[in-house]
């Protein structure tokens, strides 16, 4: 008898580490998709800006050159 418990604590605790190393998973890809979002949000204020610079820079050739 002794033998089979030893099996199914063995079993337990791999069961146990199956379900923390799935938990570690599931926050590496929480972590990764929220690092994605800002990056892209990040991206996209630098585009506006770029923008914004962009069309200063054309207004301010045109009053130059009139």
């Amino acid at each position: 008898m002794p033998v089979l418990l030893r099996k199914e604590r063995g079993d337990y605790a791999m069961a146990k580490l199956k379900i923390q190393d799935e938990q570690y998973n599931l926050d590496n890809n929480r972590a990764y998709l929220e690092y994605k979002i800002r990056n892209a949000s990040v991206e996209y204020q630098n585009a506006l800006t770029q923008l914004e610079i962009f069309t200063k820079t054309v207004e301010d050739t045109k009053r130059l050159l009139d």
